[in-house]
């Protein structure tokens, strides 16, 4: 059983190694200005991102995965499967252009705002491409490309760092970054040249494609059959990762970069255990929960063990990291942001409530309930907003924290009745 996941370990513990290193680089070299700085920057990335990587991504590898499709079908689905990567693209960017003011005024004025508009619209069209061939080979079982692809760019992003950050400039850090996430592309090309791959031709002929009228109305039909994955994807990114990137704008504006950076250390602390958290449910919890689809009583059964097995994890788990949490600021960062350590209590409540709630969630999304998924996420957005603007006042910069304590334990509340009532 562990034999099967050995791959997938060995890609997730890179990946927090790297992301751990990166922080690390720009913690010691930059300060709390240079991890706020980076953390919008990453903030970026994901808003382009997410809705390829968890939705259109998540959709082809459903419908090419099975060989037994015909050759015409598949074609439709990996045309579609572009042309929606490219879509996002497009929107994104003309959005970052558009407000460019808001998106990137947070950057060093030391290159003007288009500079930076132009670095991050190259180097995500890259990480898109390198997405949909991931995507790609995970339909193609070819599993061990896959994660060495995964593998190669965290350790390409963290090489741009270390080269951007020998600089001791924010400015070419920041770049050394993004060029990281670009170049992801190049390393993926290695792979498939190396394993003599040929994922798939798309440039050859694909306006004549498109336009034979033999296959439009099939193409069409893939383009939304994959936009549907889009959706919960999309209300991430729209009450998720938007609001997050605005609501530290907003605390950048209210209290700088430096205090702004004290909290978003601790912040990013929680979003290291927090993804091993969720990559170990999505192995031994939402099988379980998939399987058990259709029948109510196997649900109830399979939640409240789960439930019962990993409360006590949880709860021993988060209070060892308060309890270490000097130790933990001074092995991730250094001990300038030893001041952090004041929103962990905040920080660490919240989790205990997202946590319990990825139970729940995960009975949702294994319904295929999207509408309600959707209405959590607006209301949870509401209610962050709501918490702040009502305690940045009288609270100062531990509102955030304390405003994502009550969106937390809003969300995981009503996920709680909802799930209840739905079983």
């Amino acid at each position: 059983m562990l034999r099967k996941y050995t791959g997938s370990l060995v890609m997730l513990l890179v990946r927090i190694g790297s992301s751990l290193a990166i922080n690390k680089l720009f913690a010691f070299f930059l300060g709390a200005t240079g991890i706020t700085a980076l953390a919008h920057l990453q903030n970026l990335f994901s808003i382009v991102t997410l809705v390829p990587a968890e939705g259109i991504g998540k959709g082809l590898v459903k419908y090419i995965a099975d060989q037994q499709v015909n050759k015409g079908l598949r074609r439709d689905f990996l045309v579609a499967g572009l042309l929606w990567h490219m879509l996002v693209w497009v929107i994104c960017s003309l959005a970052f252009l558009l407000l460019i003011n808001p998106f990137f005024k947070v950057f060093p004025a030391s290159w003007h705002r288009f500079q930076w508009f132009t670095l991050v619209a190259v180097a995500s069209l890259g990480q898109l491409v390198y997405l949909y061939c991931s995507a790609l080979l995970l339909a193609a079982q070819k599993t061990k490309v896959y994660l060495l692809a995964q593998i190669a760019s965290s350790i390409i992003v963290l090489s741009g760092v270390i080269v951007g950050v020998s600089t001791s400039s924010l400015s070419y850090s920041l770049a050394g970054f993004a060029a990281g996430q670009g170049l992801s592309l190049v390393g993926i090309w290695i792979l498939l040249k190396f394993y003599h791959i040929s994922v798939t031709d798309l440039s050859t002929d694909l306006w004549h494609y498109v336009n034979q009228g033999v296959v439009q109305n099939n193409l069409k039909q893939a383009f939304i059959a994959l936009g549907k994955y889009s959706l919960m994807a999309l209300s991430l990114v729209l009450f998720g990762r938007t609001v997050d990137f605005f609501i530290r704008q907003f605390a950048i504006n209210q209290f700088g970069s430096q205090a702004t950076g004290l909290w978003q250390a601790v912040v990013r602390t929680s979003e290291w255990y927090t993804q091993v958290f969720t990559a170990l449910l999505a192995v031994v919890y939402f099988p379980g929960v998939a399987a058990a689809i259709g029948n109510k009583q196997a649900i109830k059964q399979v939640l409240s063990q789960a439930i019962l097995n990993w409360l006590p994890i949880i709860m021993l788990g988060l209070i060892g990291v308060y309890l270490t949490r000097y130790h933990i600021l001074l092995l991730l960062f250094d001990d300038r942001f030893l001041a952090g350590e004041a929103y962990f209590k905040w920080q660490v409540l919240g989790d205990f409530f997202i946590m319990v709630s990825y139970f729940f969630a995960y009975v949702l999304l294994g319904k295929a309930h999207i509408r309600l998924f959707i209405i959590m996420q607006v209301l949870s957005a509401a209610l962050y907003i709501l918490a702040v603007f009502s305690l940045y006042t009288p609270m100062g910069i531990e509102a955030f924290p304390i405003a994502y304590c009550i969106r937390s334990a809003g969300y995981a509340i009503c996920l709680l009745i909802f799930t209840t009532k739905d079983l």
